[in-house]
């Protein structure tokens, strides 16, 4: 018992990880037997109880995985019986002098902006000004739009617009 009254003096303060309480030595064996046992059951109740948590925590983590895995099958499933998604719809452009021609185009990453540099490309006289009207669809099922595209949209995409992938659109050009 030669440290007993070193095992007495308080924790340093600031320490981390330190018993804030004194260590108190037994002052006999048999008070050292008996605390012993009672620390022991302690220590055993509370290794069963992390031991109890730890398969709680393991069992919920495998239902999440199995879930998962069922979601992850299911999302497989939808994909592979949806078949690839349409996202382009088909323009047909009735051009000034009666000429025409017809181009697909993706609704989600065309703009407005892009239909007037189409138009551009189609037209034979570029030196006098042009309006573009998007009426449709004449082909598909989707409700019906008239839009005159502007300036004002050029940042806006065709979908936007109100033009629906898989359907088919006219596009009349007039000088």
């Amino acid at each position: 018992m030669q440290y007993a009254p070193f095992a007495q003096l308080p924790a340093p303060a600031g320490l981390v990880g330190t018993r804030s309480d004194q260590i108190v030595l037994p002052a006999a064996l048999s008070d050292l037997k008996a605390t012993s046992e009672e620390e022991t059951q302690k220590i055993f109740k509370l290794a069963r109880d992390v031991v109890s948590d730890h398969d709680k925590w393991l069992s919920t983590l495998k239902e999440e995985e199995a879930n998962r895995k069922e979601r992850q099958e299911l999302l497989r499933v939808v994909a592979q019986t949806s078949g690839p998604v349409e996202k382009e719809a088909t323009l047909n452009f009735q051009m000034p002098g009666g000429s025409q021609a017809s181009d697909k185009f993706d609704v989600e990453a065309t703009t407005a902006f892009d239909l007037n540099s189409k138009a551009y490309q189609l037209l034979s006289n570029t030196r006098d000004p042009w309006k573009i009207t998007v009426t449709g669809p004449t082909a598909g099922s989707a409700t019906s739009i008239s839009v005159e595209v502007s300036e004002a949209m050029y940042g806006q995409s065709l979908a936007s617009l109100g033009v629906v992938p898989g359907c088919s659109y006219a596009v009349k050009i007039v000088q």
